[in-house]
């Protein structure tokens, strides 16, 4: 089973983490790593650059998204559709296999840690200070609220059914 890992280089490994090989390095800082297919690699980097493999580590392309700060989590849904998110509340978007990027709206500068897809069309990022963004249409991100400021008048504990 191959299997990648970042740090300050690329580490592959093709017998299930028995054995680690240095696989290349690339010029920024990386922070996340996706896998959409058996080739194809992709990192999200510092200054909005996003790092693309399609030859399993030997090579890597540098694509600059429109994003400016540093994009902490890539997460690809399929072959072709992927997202980034980072500092200042960016979200980047690819639907061509990270040829391109597009910015999405988030409406907000929080730094967003960690963006997920359950399908091309949900998907979640979280951030600092306890941000949710959700999306149903795998496009704009809006807040999810949050309910810790509702405060119960009395708590009440019944008995169980039957």
């Amino acid at each position: 089973m191959t299997g990648y890992a970042i740090w300050a280089g690329v580490m592959k490994t093709t017998n299930g983490g028995g054995h680690w090989v240095y696989a290349g390095e690339v010029s920024g800082s990386t922070f996340s790593l996706s896998l959409p297919s058996d080739d194809t690699l992709y990192m999200s980097s510092d200054q909005g650059k996003i790092y693309r493999s399609i030859n399993r580590a030997i090579s890597w392309d540098t694509v600059q998204t429109p994003a400016i700060d540093t994009l902490k989590q890539i997460d690809f849904v399929n072959a072709k559709t992927g997202y980034a998110c980072g500092d200042s509340g960016a979200i980047v978007k690819t639907t061509n296999a990270g040829l391109n990027w597009n910015l999405q709206f988030t409406g907000t500068a929080i730094n967003l840690k960690s963006v997920w897809f359950i399908n091309k069309d949900t998907g979640f990022a979280v951030g600092d200070n306890g941000k949710i963004l959700r999306t149903f249409t795998g496009g704009l991100m809006v807040d999810v609220k949050s309910n810790s400021e509702i405060i119960p008048n009395n708590i009440v504990l019944s008995q169980n059914y039957p």
